[in-house]
């Protein structure tokens, strides 16, 4: 994937040097050429060369500067160039003859673009003050201020002044902008196609749409059944977790629902959406502008949303940049998800939907390290169905498949969910207990035993026939072993122990 360019701020001056720096060339020559003609003072003409090229100086350095720190000499500098750059300017504006003055306005723009790229906006108005100052007291000199035409030129300098200073500061600020957020979506681009983690990706998301968007709300929510999942949701401050919302009746499941962008951004008036309310979710405060962005993948369904506490809040170039970094977060969910499912199947049994034996084990060991490193207890049961051959011969593999299954559903109903439940081989499961006691294992194992002896399947011809019976073995970490393997090899032989006692029990028995 050819990822886009990271742009720095530099880039635009680049592309416009050539041409501004042919124009100031031409503007000085012609100046300097038809005033070095018509200037009777040599002082005048030394004073007027001096501010052309205190001009010149200012442009270069204004043009080509950028600042990358802040240190005093630097700031020292600043306004050193800004009161060379603004007595220049006022020195030509009233040294140039009349039947060129045209051109110093061309010469004037210049200077503030190229002071405006380089400056604050408070250090542009000095610099356009200084040469008011300049130009009005040379004109004061001469006799000129009493008539009107000569106060409007006056003017009309740090007007102009004003206004393009205003406009550039403006320009470069929206330039910079959307730097920073290519830059960012960039960047978040780069993160979100190598990650395979959806917690990654929530994280992800949440530092793009910080970093690029001014929301007061913004969430990530996926399908599930009939509720929309909040993973990730922030509003007002504040982050809110296990959110879960209907999706019927919201704006996100209308958006989701028409597969397309809902942008409402004046929520002071009610939306005109068929079946929709708006719906207070966090902080007890409505959202007055709001976008939703949904997208639909092979495994994950959801939508992004941003909302404001502010009217007119967005706009339509924050639609476009939050449908595409909803588009990568999509991609990069579905790539998580799918990755999941892929490593499930490799741990999970596919008939009976537990562990596997190789899976179930690596999880045993882990869960034995942390009983050791806490310590605390961990008991295992190895439980075998007694004559499973037998009665797949009587009955069918798929009615003994329907028994395995009802088999694990009914372990699953007396077990915790941090305890973990695996398909040892054929018929035999094996179930790992942490924090638990040999005692409190035993409980386990005997409901297990009672509930499946009252259980019945009804076969095709509506007859009725019992589920086998189950052996089991218990053993207790660390009380009767230390090792993973040894623990498990105890309770097998107590399985075997059971089926020698004739089947249908658990070894050991109710302790003393």
């Amino acid at each position: 994937m050819n990822n886009p360019p990271v742009f720095s701020p530099k880039a635009y001056r680049r592309i416009l040097m050539p041409g501004f720096l042919f124009v100031l060339t031409l503007v000085i020559v012609v100046l300097l050429w038809i005033t070095m003609v018509n200037q009777d003072s040599v002082w005048e003409r030394l004073l007027f060369l001096g501010g052309l090229f205190g001009s010149l100086y200012g442009f270069v350095v204004g043009f080509f500067f950028y600042r990358e720190n802040d240190d005093k000499r630097q700031k020292h500098f600043d306004w050193l160039h800004i009161v060379i750059v603004g007595v220049s300017l006022g020195i030509v504006l009233v040294l140039v003859p009349a039947e060129i003055f045209a051109f110093t306005y061309t010469l004037f723009v210049l200077n503030i673009i190229s002071a405006s790229l380089a400056f604050s906006v408070k250090q542009v108005r000095v610099l356009v003050l200084l040469a008011f100052l300049v130009h009005a007291h040379g004109y004061f000199q001469e006799g000129y201020l009493s008539r009107t035409e000569d106060l409007a030129v006056i003017l009309s300098f740090p007007s102009l002044g004003l206004i393009v200073s205003e406009m550039v500061h403006w320009f470069q600020e929206t330039i910079l902008h959307t730097f920073r957020r290519l830059n960012t979506v960039n960047a978040i681009s780069r993160k979100l196609s190598s990650s395979l983690d959806e917690e990654e990706v929530h994280a992800w998301l949440k530092e793009a749409i910080r970093g690029v968007l001014d929301a007061d709300t913004y969430y990530l929510a996926l399908v599930d059944d009939d509720y929309l999942d909040l993973g990730l949701f922030y509003d007002d401050g504040e982050y809110f977790h296990a959110v879960k919302i209907p999706i019927e009746g919201t704006l996100g499941g209308w958006a989701i629902r028409n597969e397309k962008t809902l942008f409402l951004n004046d929520l002071r008036i009610e939306p005109k959406l068929e079946g929709v309310k708006t719906r207070l979710v966090g902080k007890e405060r409505a959202s007055l502008s709001w976008l939703g962005v949904p997208f639909k993948t092979e495994h994950v369904v959801g939508l992004t949303g941003i909302a404001s506490y502010s009217p007119l809040a967005f706009t339509q170039r924050d639609v476009e940049l939050l449908e595409s970094l909803t588009q990568q977060a999509a991609l990069a969910l579905n790539n998580a998800r799918q990755h999941k499912l892929v490593t499930m199947q490799a741990r999970i049994d596919s008939l009976t939907k537990v562990y596997n034996h190789g899976y179930f084990l690596e999880h045993f060991k882990e869960e034995l390290a942390s009983a050791r490193s806490d310590n605390t207890h961990l008991s295992v049961i190895m439980l075998d169905v007694d004559f499973f051959k037998d009665y797949n011969d009587t009955y069918g593999h798929l009615i003994g498949d329907e028994v395995l299954m009802l088999m694990v559903k009914t372990i699953k109903r007396f077990i915790k969910e941090s305890d973990a439940i695996g398909r040892w081989g054929g018929e035999e499961f094996i179930i790992c207990l942490p924090k638990t006691s040999l005692e409190k294992a035993q409980l386990v194992a005997v409901r297990i035993q009672e509930t499946l002896e009252k259980m019945q399947i009804s076969l095709l011809d509506h007859q009725n026939i019992p589920v086998p019976t189950v052996s089991q073995g218990i053993a207790e970490f660390p009380r009767e072993a230390d090792d993973a393997f040894r623990l498990i090899d105890l309770a097998d032989q107590r399985l075997y122990v059971a089926k020698e006692r004739g089947r249908n029990q658990v070894e050991p028995g109710p302790l003393g």
